[in-house]
């Protein structure tokens, strides 16, 4: 294996041929096979096989899968619009769905919290959507809700590689 993301309830692995290997808790669509039933051995996620699966991030009950084109797909609980596919309600998406409004950059890395994601694209450029409870989202926000994926840094102003989200924070960490 050559990439491990661990989540609250389910863990991810990425082998030498760039395939993805998915486990643990299935609710909410979290492991991307259809499926709400556990597994508990390491599974090949079947319907990303024919893709070259560079990264994965891994949220409480949603996943985010970064392929080697920079195209990204998301699947899971899509409460608070953590997919960035603008659904808000109790939606959960089973299988990977293409993470459309990101099409026109090339995402670099993913990073999942419980209920918000980022992004940071080549350029250097982060988003951010989801849940904008306390300010996690790194811009004002009215609304408790920001469905779909928002630039809130460029790389004009600062120079980042990766991005991550503690899960015992709130708040996203830039190194």
């Amino acid at each position: 294996m050559i990439r491990i993301a661990a989540g609250e309830k389910h863990s991810a692995a990425i082998n030498n041929r760039n395939e993805l290997y998915i486990w643990g808790v299935g609710l909410h669509g979290r492991l991307g096979n259809g499926k709400s039933s556990n597994l508990v051995r390491p599974t090949l996620c079947e319907d990303l096989q024919d893709s070259k699966v560079d990264k994965v991030a891994l949220g409480s009950t949603h996943t985010l899968c970064l392929l080697k084109n920079g195209k990204g797909k998301v699947w899971g609980a899509g409460k608070y619009g953590k997919l960035g596919l603008e659904a808000t309600e109790e939606c959960n998406f089973g299988q990977p769905k293409d993470l459309i409004a990101l099409e026109k950059v090339k995402v670099e890395e993913f990073a999942c919290g419980p209920t918000h994601s980022m992004a940071l694209t080549e350029d250097g450029d982060l988003y951010t959507w989801g849940g904008a409870k306390d300010g996690k989202l790194g811009y004002e926000e009215s609304r408790a809700v920001v469905p779909v994926p928002r630039k809130i840094l460029d790389n004009n102003k600062f120079y980042m590689k990766e991005v991550a989200i503690a899960r015992a924070s709130k708040y996203p960490l830039f190194t």
